[in-house]
């Protein structure tokens, strides 16, 4: 259970501001809330990060990427809530093939419902051939992300979404920052933000929680009934992120504030990268989606043949 998760959920004797029963300390200003004041402090932050960034407008259409977890079921829980009357919203989940996948997307679809949101269910046996279960190889992140994200762009843009939400919070944040900057990875450290880069084919990626801590949306989602599985997936305890994850969730630990400090400051310096070194996005000959001359789902797909 990464940091901040054990002791937002273990009850604090204190008092919040309002005077209620305190259960969640905010480490990074020495407060202390009660259950009615952390959520609207989530949705405040949330609705900040909107603005300032100029995430959602009137007449937009957002796909949002529902997986069934925390993150993404909060996500679409704040934003059907705060939403335009002009602003549609619909959920797609991906099924990847994974041995017990089926209670997530079951979570997911209670949700889409009690909200009355239409949900797109989409499959890798389907749509590419292949299962992740079926992958005989150490790269099975690798895969599942880089299928993961093509099937949803490709899908949210023929379902006629200009933009697509995903439920990437502040601790994800930080850790992609330092992975793709350990990888010397300048053109995907680029596409990173609350609005990551844009292009005629790939749809508008959005991060409406990015600004927002992960144990903060842990109990958002508990206080709020939200349905959703707090569990991580089978496959990610053995890989470069999950060890970004558990030393930053170390450094959290001995000097609150950290992550937070992170992700500031690549917001500092990502206008001054971004002009020294410009993204490019090409399309893949194969497929036609966006991602150079031969894009990398083709890729992996191609490596998969050649294993089989």
């Amino acid at each position: 259970m990464p940091f901040g998760i054990h002791q937002a959920l273990k009850v604090i004797v204190m008092k919040c501001r309002c005077g209620s029963k305190a259960v969640y300390e905010r480490k990074t200003e020495g407060s202390f809330y009660c259950d009615d004041c952390l959520a609207r402090q989530v949705e405040k932050r949330f609705q900040k990060t909107i603005s300032e960034n100029k995430l959602v407008k009137a007449g937009d259409t957002i796909a949002v990427a529902l997986s069934g977890g925390k993150d993404s079921s909060a996500l679409l829980y704040m934003l059907n809530n705060s939403k335009n009357p002009k602003t549609e919203i619909f959920a797609i989940s991906i099924d990847e093939g994974i041995r017990g996948r089926g209670i997530c997307l079951e979570k997911a679809s209670c949700l889409t419902k009690k909200l009355g949101i239409r949900h797109f269910i989409f499959s890798f046996e389907e749509e590419l051939g292949i299962t992740i279960d079926s992958i005989k190889d150490r790269k099975t992140c690798t895969y599942c992300g880089v299928f993961k994200r093509n099937l949803i762009n490709k899908k949210a843009r023929e379902l006629g979404a200009n933009k697509i939400a995903v439920g990437h919070n502040l601790n994800d944040e930080a850790q992609s920052i330092l992975l793709n900057f350990l990888r010397g990875d300048c053109n995907h450290f680029q596409r990173l933000g609350a609005d990551p880069v844009k292009d005629k084919k790939f749809v508008h990626r959005i991060k409406p929680l990015r600004d927002i801590p992960e144990a903060e949306i842990v109990l958002y989602a508990r206080i709020k009934k939200i349905p959703h599985i707090n569990r991580r997936c089978i496959y990610s305890y053995d890989n470069q992120r999950r060890d970004i994850l558990n030393m930053l969730d170390s450094l959290e630990k001995k000097y609150p504030g950290t992550i937070f400090q992170i992700v500031k400051f690549y917001d500092r310096i990502k206008p001054l990268v971004s002009k020294s070194d410009k993204v490019s996005i090409g399309y893949c000959d194969r497929c036609g989606e966006p991602g150079g001359k031969l894009c990398k789902s083709c890729q992996l797909l191609t490596e998969l043949k050649k294993l089989s």
